[in-house]
């Protein structure tokens, strides 16, 4: 879905994470991006091919979230030369793993039985702080119950490890207070100095304005 289009010669593609859609990221302006964001995993699948968009925009970028972590390396691994810039934030290329991810029990505890009183508790673990929570329920993804569990088990299927060093990100955020995607597990998997460990939860949004803000924090 097209959250931007038209307005720039550059164009930023947004991996979201697993039950998103475009409705927690509408405060994110940009001056600099038009901006796609892929969403809904229960088929892995690109909208537009990488190429014919490579063609009508000056510049590529990747922003990951989450299980969109895994989905952007599977997506752009044989592509990743026409991005500038490739950003993960917190996910890693093992999404569904013990040591380097989600904690197998954890992901099925969230499969298994899947309903509305489950779906607000992941949106309040992902938040944890009650403004951050507040905001983001206000605009909360309008994706189906049916739709969520469906993708749980999607990923669950298709999601297998990748290893650190075959990774397309060059930048790598990790929330010091993930609760989802545990913060050791992240830094196991990717390695502290290979990050850029920020103040947050797993919802890190709400510290930005703009996608161009999301582009541009490096590692100092």
């Amino acid at each position: 879905m097209w959250l931007t289009q038209g307005k720039s010669e550059n164009l930023l593609i947004f991996c979201n994470g697993w039950g998103m859609d475009q409705k927690p990221f509408s405060h994110l302006t940009s001056l600099e991006y038009d901006v796609l964001t892929l969403f809904d995993f229960r088929k892995l699948s690109l909208p537009l091919a990488i190429t014919e968009l490579h063609k009508r925009y000056a510049t590529l970028s990747l922003v990951s979230w989450s299980m969109g972590v895994w989905v952007g390396q599977t997506l752009f691994q044989q592509s990743a030369g026409l991005f500038k810039r490739k950003v993960a934030i917190n996910g890693t290329l093992c999404p569904i793993d013990d040591l380097y991810g989600i904690p197998a029990d954890n992901y099925a505890a969230v499969s298994q039985g899947f309903d509305l009183t489950s779906q607000i508790q992941f949106y309040k673990r992902m938040c944890r702080d009650r403004l951050t929570c507040t905001q983001f329920l206000q605009h909360q993804p309008e994706r189906s119950i049916v739709s969520q569990a469906e993708e749980l088990v999607a990923l669950q299927e298709s999601c297998y490890n990748i290893p650190a060093k075959e990774s397309i990100y060059d930048d790598i955020i990790v929330a010091r207070s993930d609760y989802i995607m545990p913060t050791k597990n992240q830094l196991r998997f990717w390695g502290e100095g290979a990050v850029r460990i920020v103040d947050g939860y797993h919802y890190l949004f709400s510290r930005f304005s703009t996608w161009d803000e999301v582009v541009a924090e490096e590692k100092p």
